[in-house]
């Protein structure tokens, strides 16, 4: 950066920056200090009072040390390390958030799916102890393919329901493709 106006600075070319710090700490009125030789760090200027026309170059780079009052210091650092809490906490907050929905929708989705095999196992078991040829009989892709649009394909649990589970009561006989039986009608049972 480029250091204020030196026309009120305190120049000192025999002491180090270490020692041009020591001195500027130990005077109340002094605002600020830098090395009059940045790359040698020799010299000292000092500022008491006012910092004027204090600018900050890309190309042009001294350092400038800037005393400031214990007191507004800590505020300054209280400040901003609330700000930091708070975002720090909230970052944390959200990972969090978003970490438990994953997990929550995972075992969500884990126990719908077991709750559907164990529905469709014990379903199937019970409807295939009833169907005696159930084995050997097309399955819905097998008859998808070659499908005629004459004769609707039913599934499973409307014909259960139909049928009123297969019930014996409703049979009507045995052919060449096996049992036969009769619809019960809609509205009863």
């Amino acid at each position: 950066m480029k250091v204020p106006d030196t026309s009120k600075a305190l120049v000192d070319m025999s002491i180090s920056l270490e020692e041009c710090e020591q001195e500027c700490l130990r005077n109340c009125s002094c605002t600020a200090y830098s090395s009059t030789h940045e790359s040698e760090g020799i010299g000292c200027l000092r500022w008491h009072g006012e910092l004027v026309d204090t600018r900050t170059f890309s190309d042009a780079r001294q350092d400038l040390y800037i005393h400031v009052d214990a007191v507004v210091l800590a505020q300054y650092a209280k400040k901003n390390g609330l700000t930091w809490k708070k975002r720090t906490w909230a970052i944390i907050g959200v990972s969090v958030a978003v970490m438990l929905l994953l997990v929550v929708s995972i075992v969500y989705w884990l126990i719908i799916r077991t709750k559907r095999g164990k529905r469709q196992s014990t379903y199937s078991y019970t409807v295939a102890s009833n169907l005696p040829y159930f084995e050997d009989s097309p399955s819905r892709k097998e008859l998808d393919g070659t499908r005629n649009s004459n004769f609707p394909i039913f599934d499973l649990e409307t014909i259960i329901a139909a049928t009123d589970n297969f019930s014996d009561a409703n049979k009507l006989g045995k052919g060449g493709f096996g049992i036969v039986y009769k619809m019960k009608p809609k509205g009863h049972g």
